[in-house]
């Protein structure tokens, strides 16, 4: 037993992917989508945002009931700030920040640590 934990350890730690504070950026634009998929165990918002530059982002927010009165639509004005991240071979950006109808959402720790994890802060 312990010989195939052992080896399954790689496979699983390629597939963890964490904020980068020194890679943090941030992006203005439009909502073209948005969806609440699981992720971490958990549901999150997920967006996709193209910018002035007509670049996409994909967008990981955080759980739903964290972020209380978010309810982003398909053409609405968002800025984020975060991390660039990629899991196989998917690029997106991992949210500290988001500014959406006025309204700021503080996500993450500037180190990247996230806020709704009660266990952690």
């Amino acid at each position: 037993m312990k010989k195939i934990l052992f080896s399954l350890a790689p496979v699983f730690l390629l597939s963890i992917y964490f904020y980068n504070p020194s890679n943090a950026i941030q992006k203005k634009g439009t909502i073209i989508e948005t969806k609440k998929e699981p992720l971490h165990g958990r549901i999150f918002w997920i967006l996709k945002i193209r910018t002035t530059y007509g670049k996409i982002f994909k967008v990981e927010l955080a759980p739903p009931d964290f972020m209380k009165d978010f309810s982003p639509k398909k053409g609405d004005f968002a800025e984020v700030e975060g991390s660039l991240a990629s899991s196989g071979n998917e690029n997106f950006m991992i949210a500290r920040v988001i500014t959406w109808k006025g309204k700021k959402w503080i996500l993450r720790t500037k180190e990247g640590f996230p806020l709704w994890r009660k266990d952690i802060n």
